[in-house]
């Protein structure tokens, strides 16, 4: 089964130590230290070029020092997701309910989407408005009159359908 982003992220704070040979409290005083006024990305580049962190190691202890864990908060970053949006948050409740229920799904939530995978991702949710909802499944692209997505999910999850109180949307 694929990792979710909070799988891949822990491990990399986890191992600091013995990857780096320091403690997370020395990174995160690093960070703390940094020049002022840095971008984030002008502090990755900083902790690569200057601590000779990898890229990946540099992003993890950026967000970690920065923002916390946050992947330890699925539900707030759900209630992020579809804050302002009652109308979407009602439908992606009922749809989660649907897909919760399928034989070994699992959701993953993220700051932008929702991801349902069972060994797989099969499922991609975000809002689409106040009141409809954004969805790629991992089906062949011509399946079901579905359209492609654009800039919405990975290359195997492209079809894309709109779901709104009326029912499925066309996205032509």
């Amino acid at each position: 089964m694929a990792l979710s982003p909070k799988e891949m992220h822990d491990p990399i704070i986890e191992n600091l130590a013995s990857k780096t040979g320091h403690d997370w409290d020395h990174w995160h005083s690093v960070v703390a230290s940094a020049p002022g006024a840095l971008s984030d990305k002008e502090l990755v580049a900083h902790l690569k070029t200057e601590h000779g962190l990898g890229h990946y190691t540099a992003v993890a202890v950026l967000k970690e020092s920065m923002h916390g864990n946050e992947y330890n908060a699925a539900d707030d970053l759900v209630a992020a997701l579809f804050a302002g949006k009652p109308k979407a948050k009602e439908l992606f409740e009922a749809l989660n309910a649907q897909v919760s229920g399928l034989p070994g799904a699992e959701r993953v939530a993220c700051k932008t989407y929702i991801g349902y995978r069972a060994k797989k991702q099969f499922l991609i949710v975000a809002p689409s408005g106040k009141d409809s909802l954004r969805c790629s499944v991992a089906l062949a692209p011509d399946a079901a009159g579905l359209s492609p997505a654009s800039s919405f999910g990975a290359a195997r999850i492209r079809p894309r359908f709109d779901l709104s109180e009326d029912g499925l949307a066309d996205v032509q």
